[in-house]
């Protein structure tokens, strides 16, 4: 199977793949496919045969876009595109709420990020002699890359690596666009977690986007987005993981 050949958008692949794996409708955010539809139309491919999973296939088309999929603390099955936080907070945590914090850096930062594209199911070294030498090329290759970098990062973390990742689109402009995308979210970001008493927990989930009044580690002018959720109702405290 080729994904594109069904002409559905990444939200409603990634739907429809999770039905087909025994979810209902019921079981899977229907607000998140079609956000997710709006982020990007970046068409991709994959070759699916009887050896294939349905997690198998979900990781592919999340993992070229950029995107994540998981079941929320009510069981429903979120996806989203990991992008910087932005918009206004769903809520903002000063020094009364926020009961214990710690902070540390979300890897390595990133200076180059090399996206492979287009994958060549059936690589061929020696096609037909009526085949043209750029196709001949283009059969012989297991992937095409696109790559970004930016040297600034680099100066100021010496330790900065490049990363590689294999993806399952199509086009060398989607290609283009996404590791520019990624070097952007990897180059520098923090991870933190919070405690809060588990009554400020709200509506808050996976993808909100919280704010802070608070004095230290210059978070009062930062955004971040949650990633992680540990409702403890032993303890009467919600963990959050925040990353942004």
């Amino acid at each position: 199977m080729r994904c594109d050949e069904r002409r559905q958008q990444r939200g409603e692949l990634l739907q429809q793949i999770a039905l087909d794996a025994g979810l209902t409708a019921a079981d899977i955010s229907a607000a998140d496919v079609t956000a997710l539809n709006a982020l990007t139309a970046a068409p991709c491919g994959i070759w699916a045969d009887g050896e294939v999973t349905s997690l198998s296939l979900m990781d592919a088309i999340a993992g070229s876009i950029g995107a994540f999929y998981a079941f929320d603390r009510f069981g429903v099955l979120r996806m989203g595109r990991v992008s910087a936080p932005a918009g206004p907070p769903a809520v903002t945590f000063d020094d009364v709420v926020i009961q214990a914090l710690s902070i540390a850096e979300a890897g390595i930062p990133v200076w180059q990020v090399t996206l492979n594209y287009a994958k060549n199911w059936t690589v061929q070294s020696q096609p037909a002699g009526s085949v043209s030498v750029d196709r001949r090329t283009w059969l012989s290759q297991d992937t095409r890359s696109q790559v970004a970098k930016d040297a600034t990062v680099q100066t100021a973390w010496p330790s900065a690596t490049d990363q590689t990742f294999d993806t399952v689109l199509v086009n060398a402009a989607d290609a283009t666009a996404e590791a520019s995308r990624r070097l952007a979210l990897l180059s520098r970001r923090m991870l933190m977690s919070i405690d809060i008493d588990l009554s400020q927990l709200g509506t808050l989930d996976l993808g909100s986007v919280v704010g802070f009044a608070y004095p230290r580690y210059g978070l009062s002018s930062k955004l971040m987005t949650v990633v992680g959720v540990d409702a403890g109702a032993d303890t009467h405290l919600a963990t959050l993981t925040l990353w942004g």
